[in-house]
Parts: structure tokens; C-alpha cells; sequence
């Protein structure tokens, strides 16, 4: 997807953690092969939110599926 940068909030006691990617992290522990594999099952992007949801217990948009689905389309149209 490109170069990503990440800014981690700071508090004054060092107790903030993220939900989706870890301090210092770059990637959400296969979360964006979950969401292919699920599109690749037929799921609707709505759907794909929710089965995220009850994975990783975080809420995203069906619009960010869309961006993960449109950036691997890109990928594989190219290899083809």
C-alpha cells in the first residue's frame, strides 16, 4: 500500500494503546488477507466490516474495505 506514516499519540503516563495496529507496528496481524479472502467468499463490503468487528473487536467503515479491496484489485490486475 505504500509508505505509511504512523504517529502514536502521547500521555502523560505511557498507557495509550492502539486497537488496530500496535505501537510501532505496520501491520494489523493479517488483517488485510482476512478482508480479501472474505470479498473472495462473495461477502459484501457491509459484511466483511462486521466479521472484522467480531474478529479484531474494532469497528471500520465498509468504505475502508473498499480502499483494502481496490488496492489489491490494482495489484493483481497488474500481475496479470
Amino acid at each position: 500500500m505504500g509508505e505509511l506514516e504512523i504517529k502514536v499519540p502521547r500521555d502523560r503516563n505511557g498507557e495509550y494503546e492502539p486497537k488496530i495496529i500496535g505501537k510501532y507496528n505496520r501491520n494489523a496481524d493479517g488483517m488485510e488477507e482476512k478482508i480479501l479472502s472474505l470479498y473472495a467468499c462473495g461477502m459484501s463490503r457491509r459484511d466483511i466490516a462486521e466479521q472484522i468487528k467480531d474478529f479484531y473487536n474494532v469497528e471500520i467503515s465498509s468504505k475502508l474495505v473498499s480502499k483494502n479491496i481496490l488496492c489489491y484489485n490494482t495489484i493483481v490486475i497488474d500481475i496479470q
